[in-house]
């Protein structure tokens, strides 16, 4: 698929102030009155932002920049996505144990999906296991432990069941062998990210996705 040129994101994160008009990657509505006025509107956040939370803890320049990198070619497939779609970036989740990439919630319900990227890598999946340029990684574990947690909050945030599936999409690999698909985290890559989103059967109602996606746009959901 044509990559649409980079547009520019920007980096405020005012509290709830609207996002600019101009991005396709999350259009989000006024913010729900009855939430916390303390509380930091997600939608507000460019692609990229969780790599450079990860920077914190992780002071190699050129580790964070080549997630960052990933981030943003993800977010650009992502922006192809119809309004029906709203897409959250950088979505922190505790007192910064962990940062959620992206979060989708759409017509097929709710996606934590993780980007990696391994510029001309190679990776193989069988399962649980994720090997990358032969060495063992935790991607499918993590994945995992996302969606689960993200579940419970969201779940909580909406007073009612929320279902969230796990996904990883890798970018810039060379070669990507998946033996067996793990049970519950999907395993995909870049180009092939928007073709997998669009054959999903739709699960959730128009009404059902507004109400999640106010709920998960606000940083106090996630604590």
């Amino acid at each position: 698929m044509t990559e649409i040129s980079a547009q520019r994101w920007t980096r405020s994160l005012t509290v709830l102030a609207p996002p600019r008009p101009e991005s396709r990657v999350a259009s989000p509505d006024p913010a729900p009155p009855q939430l916390k006025p303390t509380s930091r509107d997600l939608a507000l956040n460019c692609p990229g932002t969780a790599a450079r939370l990860r920077r914190v803890v992780d002071t190699k320049k050129r580790a964070w920049k080549v997630e960052a990198k990933g981030e943003e070619k993800i977010a650009r497939e992502l922006s192809w996505l119809g309004e029906e779609w709203h897409v959250l970036h950088g979505v922190e989740v505790g007192e910064r144990e962990s940062v959620i990439d992206h979060v989708l919630v759409g017509p097929a319900g709710v996606i934590t999906l993780s980007t990696k990227r391994h510029p001309n890598g190679t990776a193989w999946i069988d399962g649980c296991r994720a090997m990358v340029n032969g060495q063992p990684t935790d991607y499918v574990r993590n994945s995992r432990h996302e969606a689960r947690r993200s579940e419970r909050l969201l779940s909580a945030a909406c007073k009612q069941p929320v279902q969230v599936r796990a996904a990883i999409a890798f970018v810039d690999l060379d070669d990507v062998e998946v033996r067996h698909m793990p049970k519950d985290v999907y395993v995909t890559t870049r180009r092939r990210l928007l073709v997998w989103l669009k054959s999903l059967p739709d699960t959730t109602d128009a009404e059902t996705v507004e109400l999640i996606y106010a709920r998960a746009r606000f940083s106090t959901t996630w604590q």
